[in-house]
């Protein structure tokens, strides 16, 4: 194992049968924290409802080129049940955020509600585009962070369809910050550890940083330099080349400590993709990463999110539609862990 490394639970043996929790009867284990931090496996046919896409990708359209997921869970039993799922799209020559419905939190209908898109460019800072969309739920509103040419922008809404935009990034670049070259921070990843203590993951150069507040809506960069980096001590580590496009969870470890985890993309010196992980014990502090990914295909995923449940997660990312160059369009496609998991409708 590498220095500075965290290992992943090794659980590979995928059950046979259909159902819906995600291990046999008696698997103490599979309720630990740990086994649904991943690895995560594709989803199989028969795990989502005919009036989705073909697994392992709910949203796929070569036209529409479906990317950048995240996820709300409307229901919040602790069960997948019904859920929001915002990406960006281009529908009908219109390139935005849309929103689309599952009734089980991963067989999302490709048509969105509302049919026109929840965000789209506007501000001159945008810059015309609009990306890396994440989702939150703040108190009574909903709150979507975004990516935009200048930083990274924040639009709230009282119902999860209808938003307002600040007017300013919460996060623009800084020169000053020397490991970012310059250049803007994008894909955010929002995390409320108290009420007075927000921070903000994103990419910038490679790596990915972190910036805090203190309840308010302006966010200050910490440290000098980023919270992860690409493993540059090992040329052959699927994170060698770059880390980025991050999503940002807190967790409770079996012993009661918390646990800040960072899942985010990774790139090999091959050019290959991979989605990895990488975890810290409490809220501050140096990040170990694991020491292989938590996903890895043949379609190179990216920007990866996920929703924790009681006893399985689900991981949504933007890959490939498949391997050949006539599908190399990106889709939306969902994993889940633990890799014991069954989730069979059909």
């Amino acid at each position: 194992m590498k220095t500075g490394s965290l290992a992943l639970p090794a659980l590979l043996v995928a059950l046979t049968a259909c159902g819906t929790g995600a291990s046999p009867p008696g698997d103490e284990a599979s309720t630990r924290p740990n086994t649904v931090a991943g690895p995560f496996r594709e989803l199989r046919d028969r795990e989502l409802l005919e009036t989705s896409g073909a697994a392992p990708y709910p949203l796929t359209s070569v036209a529409r080129e479906f990317r950048d997921p995240t996820v709300l869970d409307l229901d919040r039993t602790g069960q997948p049940g019904a859920a929001a799922l915002y990406a960006v799209a281009t529908i009908a020559g219109v390139t935005g955020i849309y929103r689309f419905v599952a009734p089980d939190s991963r067989s999302f209908r490709p048509d969105p509600e509302p049919s026109t898109p929840v965000l789209r460019p506007a501000p001159s800072w945008e810059g015309g585009r609009i990306a890396a969309p994440s989702v939150h739920r703040v108190d009574d509103e909903i709150w979507l962070f975004y990516a935009g040419a200048g930083g990274i922008g924040l639009a709230r809404s009282e119902d999860g369809v209808d938003f307002v935009r600040e007017p300013v990034p919460v996060l623009e670049a800084d020169e000053t910050t020397l490991w970012e070259d310059g250049l803007p921070p994008t894909s955010p990843a929002f995390l409320r550890v108290t009420d007075d203590d927000w921070r903000l993951f994103y990419s910038a150069n490679g790596s990915i940083g972190e910036a805090q507040s203190n309840g308010t809506l302006r966010f200050s960069r910490t440290g000098s330099g980023p919270v992860l980096g690409p493993d540059r001590a090992h040329a052959s580590a699927f994170d060698a080349a770059a880390v980025g496009e991050p999503h940002a969870l807190l967790a409770t470890t079996a012993e009661g400590r918390i646990v800040t985890r960072l899942y985010h993309a990774a790139v090999d010196h091959a050019g290959n993709g991979a989605i990895g992980l990488a975890a810290r014990f409490g809220i501050r502090g140096s990040f170990r990463r694991a020491y292989a990914p938590v996903l890895s295909t043949t379609r190179n995923p990216r920007s990866p999110w996920v929703l924790p449940f009681d006893e399985l997660a689900l991981l949504f990312v933007t890959q490939q539609a498949g391997a050949s160059d006539s599908l190399a369009y990106p889709a939306v496609a969902v994993a889940v862990a633990p890799p014991t998991a069954s989730l069979c409708l059909r």
